[in-house]
């Protein structure tokens, strides 16, 4: 005997009495009890030398006499039926702890009760209670709990026992569950920051061994269990997985050999006990759900705990590498260090914008200066540019929305407003320009409008402007002033353009000026200029540059020839001349 099988035996036959398992005459139990019990045991043991030791299952048989046949049918059917002896064994040891609450029934506690002699191999005989336990557990003689722990079944335990596992679930069933744990209890972020800006936010979608849970994404997470029909046991096998999914954060799990078994137990018990519940009258019956209800919960508690501890120890690649340098075993500091990393690799460009924030002050501010004095360009402002060179030379339009769209996507990974104020700058640069319904925007703060409002990128072109030399500046700064005999004071390329476009627009509104309040048939001569100009005045940069030529040309000849007589003579001194005429010949010459 060893010293502590007495303790417990104490202990089980007082928890036997409690649940009702000795015959009337022997309901209450004590110290002669156990006396009887250990003399039939020794009796057994009497032929046998010092290197045996008492197997606890032997216990069983000094009990037996005085036990009731209900409790003890499942043993009796496995005598019967079980042609195992060492499962046998571990049945009568389970039946004889079945009520003692503080005594753990896993394979360890099991093979150390069952022990046979001090020089048996520990290791061995460990494998072979396993085995016997598997047994015993898919005949339905005991049933395996949270924690690998064991429990004898009674007869109407293994009644219940039997309609769990008949119960039925539909497919999918089990990945739905695992997305639970995973996305909801273990790691249930949905994006994840790089560095201190709140901007550079990614979205990542997420997967469970391959198959994917939710919309699609650009990056994911993938969790690989131990429950994945492949098999990534060694580097070669996750490297190549990881290599050709190179936008996935591959998160390999430890082992788990019963994962699909436990959780396919869980939900099955889950769903057949609510059914029970709501059917059983019997008071035992319903305690016995109750019971196992609570045992199911406490099963999925220890599910989520063991992921969780494999989570925290898992093996994370990226792009064919692993990830050797993350050490914490923290499950969320471990991912998000994995999703960084991921990051990192899929969008190769976002170190183009890592030393800026761009905000939408940043536009407005771009929008509004002065000049382009002091701007210089970029190697994330080329990029842009070039993207919508690239879209002119394909014949293809330029639009906001696409823009953003395309530097938010892998290589670049770029946050809206990132791409919004680089275009603004681009502009200020004059190196783009924004049409809106084909009309050409100039004001910044429309422009501002429609870089920023979704509803409004959508509609807006944008077009490579062309490169305006310094000479062309000059030949228009002086075409305006040759026209309006007033200087220009803009500078800018599209400043110059614009001074020019408002000083048509004036002369345009003062000659319908003279026109309209004038009556003198001569002034009729006005109206071929004031069609010209209404027309000019509708053209859009960089239209006056593109033909200022023949502009001259035809301008300052219709300025020559039919603008300036009439406004000279208008403001000449034969005016008052005609003025008399004009009263001489419309006066009143009654007499």
């Amino acid at each position: 005997f060893i010293s502590y099988q007495f303790s417990l035996l104490k202990k089980s036959i007082v928890e036997l009495s409690n649940n009702n398992a000795f015959s009337g005459t022997q309901q209450s139990v004590g110290e002669r009890s156990m006396l009887s019990i250990t003399q039939r045991v020794a009796q057994k043991y009497k032929d046998e030398d010092l290197q045996h030791i008492v197997q606890f299952c032997d216990m069983y048989e000094g009990v037996k006499p005085i036990l009731q046949t209900r409790p003890i049918q499942q043993i009796i059917q496995a005598e019967s039926s079980l042609d195992d002896d060492l499962a046998l064994k571990v049945l009568k040891t389970l039946f004889l702890v079945r009520y003692v609450d503080d005594f753990s029934a896993d394979v360890d506690t099991i093979s150390k009760l069952l022990l046979p002699t001090f020089a048996t191999a520990i290791v061995e005989f460990k494998k072979k209670v396993k085995e016997a336990l598997n047994k015993l557990v898919n005949q339905t003689y005991v049933e395996r709990l949270a924690g690998d722990k064991y429990s004898f079944l009674t007869d109407v335990e293994k009644d219940i026992e039997n309609q769990i596992k008949s119960q039925d679930l539909d497919d999918g069933d089990v990945r739905l569950e695992l997305n639970k744990i995973f996305f909801d209890e273990i790691f249930s972020d949905r994006k994840i920051r790089i560095g201190d800006d709140p901007k550079k936010l990614f979205s990542f979608g997420r997967k469970i061994d391959g198959v994917q849970d939710g919309k699609e994404q650009e990056i994911y997470i993938d969790f690989i269990t131990p429950a994945n029909d492949n098999n990534y046991d060694d580097g070669t096998a996750k490297a190549a997985l990881s290599a050709k999914d190179g936008n996935e954060l591959f998160v390999f799990l430890g082992e788990y050999p019963t994962l699909q078994e436990d959780l396919t137990f869980y939900l099955k018990s889950n769903k057949k006990l609510n059914m029970l519940q709501s059917q059983q009258s019997d008071e035992l019956t319903r305690t016995i759900i109750y019971d196992k209800q609570r045992a199911n919960s406490e099963r999925r508690r220890d599910i989520v705990a063991r992921l969780k501890e494999l989570v925290g120890e898992a093996i994370l690649y990226v792009n064919g590498n692993e990830l050797n340098g993350i050490t914490t075993h923290d499950v969320r500091s471990r991912l998000t260090e994995g999703l960084q990393k991921l990051v990192e690799s899929e969008y190769v460009d976002l170190k183009l914008i890592c030393n800026h924030k761009y905000t939408l002050d940043d536009l407005q501010t771009a929008l509004h200066l002065p000049s382009k004095e002091g701007l210089t360009m970029e190697e994330c402002d080329q990029d842009v540019l070039n993207i919508i060179q690239q879209d002119k030379n394909q014949s293809v339009r330029s639009i906001v929305s696409n823009i953003i769209g395309k530097f938010r996507r892998a290589p670049y990974g770029w946050y809206e407003e990132a791409t919004e104020v680089i275009l603004a700058k681009l502009y200020v640069m004059e190196k783009i320009a924004f049409y809106s319904n084909s009309i050409l925007l100039e004001n910044p703060d429309e422009i501002a409008r429609h870089l920023t409002t979704q509803s409004l990128q959508q509609g807006t072109v944008i077009k490579m402007e062309e490169a305006i030399s310094p000479a062309v500046i000059r030949q228009l700064k002086k075409f305006y002033q040759d026209f309006s005999d007033e200087p220009c004071k803009a500078i800018e390329a599209k400043e110059v353009h614009r001074a020019f476009h408002e000083m048509l627009d004036h002369q345009l509104e003062a000659l319908r000026d003279i026109k309209n309040r004038s009556h003198y048939k001569f002034v009729e001569t006005l109206q071929h200029p004031i069609d010209v100009l209404s027309e000019l005045v509708q053209k859009q940069y960089p239209y006056y540059y593109q033909n200022i030529r023949n502009l001259e040309d035809e301008l300052l000849d219709i300025k020559e020839d039919e603008i300036e007589p009439v406004l000279d003579f208008l403001s000449g001194p034969n005016m008052a001349t005609f003025k008399k005429m004009e009263v001489y010949e419309t006066g009143d010459r009654s007499n």
